[in-house]
Parts: C-alpha cells; structure tokens; sequence
C-alpha cells in the first residue's frame, strides 16, 4: 500500500514481528527468495463500499486503522464482516502483539524493521547521526565478506567526519554509494542491503546506531529481522 507512510509501515511490521495477527504464520517465506505473503490490511476500509466503512474519517492510513495479515486471512476478514467487526479486529491486533511481546521478553530477541536500501541518498541519509554501526550478513561468501569489508572501511571514514562535511561534500559521498550499490546488485546472485537505526550507547553517551545487512536470500522493500546475541537472522 504505498499511501501507507513508511514510519506507520514499520510500526505495524515491528509490531506484529512480520507475522500474520490471526494465524502468526511468517509473511516472508523461507524458501530461496523470502516470498512475500503479506497484506497491510485497512480495519475500516478507505472505499465507500468497502468492508467495515466509516464515513468521514480523517485518515484512513493511520496506525490504529491497520492490521497485518496474511493473503488468506485479509481474504477472509473481508468476506465475513459479521464475524471480523472493527472491535473484533482491534482485539485481536491487541492479543497478536501482546503475545509478540511476551516471546521477546522470555526468548531475550531483539526484532529489527529493516528496509530495503535503494540508492545512495537513502543510505547517507541514515547513516547522519550515528555514531555506532554494525554489518551482518545471511551466509558469509567471499563476495559477502569482501562487501562488509569495503563498507566497514567507508562508513567508520564517514561517521568520524560527518560533522565537517559540507553539503556538496555529502552530494559526493551521495554518488559514492550509490557506485557501491550498483556494483553489488550487478553480481549474481545480486546483493541487497537493508539497514535500520536504533537508539544506542557510545562511550556512555545516547547516540544512534546503525544495522546494516546484507543479503542474496531476499529482496522485499522491508523485512523483520530477528538479532540474538549479536546474530543477526531473517524473523
């Protein structure tokens, strides 16, 4: 749903840990190419014959009026109306992410919204204001290691002189990665990055983190990923 801004999107996925809010299936699938199952799904349809309509809603993309589900659940909430009502449906959001929740807390796991990196500008644009970083992969191969090695290198040299860089200066930088990315996603199979930032500690100070990764198993514009004692895995 591209109306749906992508804070809200993230959100909802993090929140719902990239699972279906009825049957808590997987919406990226674990097959070669993480298939994408997933529909970001309107409580009160937007559409005046729509499902559950309101009238007059100010905004129709909001966080309450969403739930994520999967393709044969969205199917069904909408073709029974009677038994999937407003109320219905925000109750069972509320117990999805409840139980979200309390799996974290006793598994110890941190789930990480990533999205997907399309050019330089994107990259640039997250990487201002951090002061940390981390670079994870879904199967180290040569290629993968040369990869991780080259950003390492580029992104420590940019976050210890963000704070000298001019605007035409971070326009150049702009053109550098989008370089990097090009070449990476011309390799077969292609290497896609995703990357999220997060609320850390540097030295004892609050500062923002960046986690980069990388992978040849998917390329969906946003995944969950699960990090657990410093690995990092698709959710």
């Amino acid at each position: 749903m591209p109306n749906i801004p992508a804070k809200i999107r993230k959100e909802l996925w993090g929140k719902a840990a990239g699972r279906c809010s009825i049957c808590n299936r997987r919406l990226t699938l674990n097959d070669d190419c993480h298939t994408n199952i997933s529909n970001e799904c309107h409580i009160v349809s937007e559409k005046k014959n729509g499902p559950r309509h309101i009238e007059g809603l100010s905004d129709y993309n909001n966080y309450d009026n969403l739930i994520l589900l999967c393709r044969n659940h969205h199917a069904e909430i909408d073709t029974n109306v009677n038994k999937y009502t407003i109320e219905e449906l925000k109750k069972i959001k509320r117990q999805h992410e409840k139980y979200v929740d309390e799996q974290l807390k006793s598994d110890n796991i941190v789930l990480m919204v990533m999205s997907k990196i399309n050019n330089g500008r994107e990259f640039g644009d997250l990487l201002w204001g951090c002061h940390c970083f981390n670079i994870f992969d879904d199967g180290s191969t040569e290629s993968l290691i040369r990869v991780k090695d080259e950003l390492y290198e580029n992104i420590q040299n940019l976050l210890n002189i963000q704070d000298e860089l001019s605007l035409t200066d971070k326009n150049n930088i702009y053109e550098d990665l989008n370089l990097i990315l090009k070449r990476n996603n011309s390799t077969e199979p292609s290497i896609t990055m995703y990357a999220s930032v997060s609320q850390a500690h540097a030295y004892d100070i609050p500062t923002r983190c960046i986690s980069i990764l990388l992978s040849r198993k998917c390329s969906n514009d946003m995944i969950v990923a699960e990090k657990r004692n410093n690995i990092i895995s698709l959710f």
